[in-house]
Order: structure tokens, then sequence, then C-alpha cells
């Protein structure tokens, strides 16, 4: 926790041009656990907002996704069409945790991804190659931004470089 990302985007699944939204709140979560549903695509909507999160198997940036301003990564799918986030696992040791969005446009963990599922606007998870017999899985970047706080931070190493020239030793 406490790391700022480079940038926050939001997903969106290609077929049914919905988005990825955390229904929690901004913050910690009070349960440990939140859903995550598809959504007509807002961007004024901090809660479709993701980033890259946990370190790797390298202790480096990043195995999984974060919902922004929160302590909550993505899980997988669960049932009712939604998926499940929970408490990041920042040393990247939780494995149901390693989400990432492919080269080729999928939402992947090992060969497991995460698509649309048979009702309108729901979301399932299943072996990749399940999703290719229903016309695939394909999400990408909607829009991305650079977020506030990044900005901030980034413009004061510039201008007060004295500040930060003890960190990291």
């Amino acid at each position: 926790g406490g790391l700022l990302p480079s940038e926050i985007f939001i997903l969106r699944e290609e077929q049914s041009g919905k988005c990825l939204k955390f229904e929690g709140q901004a913050g910690t979560s009070g349960t440990g656990r939140e859903g995550a549903i598809l959504s007509d695509c807002n961007e004024n909507d901090d809660r479709f907002f993701w980033h890259l999160g946990n370190a790797n198997s390298k202790g480096r940036c990043c195995s999984g996704l974060r919902a922004w301003n929160t302590d909550q990564c993505l899980n997988g799918g669960q049932g009712g069409g939604k998926a499940i986030t929970g408490i990041c696992n920042v040393a990247g040791t939780d494995n149901s945790q390693a989400w990432a969005l492919s080269s080729s446009g999928q939402l992947q963990r090992g060969s497991t991804c995460l698509g649309p599922g048979g009702g309108q606007g729901t979301l399932s998870e299943g072996t990749c190659l399940s999703f290719r017999s229903r016309g695939g899985a394909r999400w990408s970047k909607f829009v991305q931004r650079v977020p506030l706080e990044t900005q901030l931070y980034e413009k004061a190493l510039r201008e007060r470089p004295e500040i930060f020239k003890h960190l990291g030793r």
C-alpha cells in the first residue's frame, strides 16, 4: 500500500462495451471483500478506475490489478455474474490476485480469464480457451490518466529535490 501508480485506467470489455466497476467505496474496506461488475462506462466515477498493484515474484511492480484509491485487488469471478476483490497482498504472494491485462487483451491469471458471463452485463471466470467459443473476452484500457497525487509528487521531486535526497537509502 501507499504506492502512487504512474497511471489509472478504466477496463472496457470489448464485446459488451461495458466497463469493470468496483462496487465498494474509496479507502479501506470494512469487510475485506467487495464486488466488481460490468456496468456502463463512466470516466467521471472513480470506482471505474484500476491500476497495477502488488509486487511480482522479483519484488517489483506488478502482479495484480487494484481498484483506485482502495485497499482492494481483483481476486477473480464469483457466482451471480460478479467478480470479487480482496485486501491487496502487496508482497505479491497471493496468486489469486495475479491478474493482468495480457498483450492479447485478455484479463488473465495464468490460463484463467475473466470475461462476459451468460447474461447481459454479467461476468464469469473460466479458462481463457473457453471464451473463444463465446466470441472471446477482450479488454482494453478505455481511459487512462495520471492521478493528481502522482502529478503532485513528481512536481515536488522536480521543484524540491533536496527534500527527497535521503530517501531510498
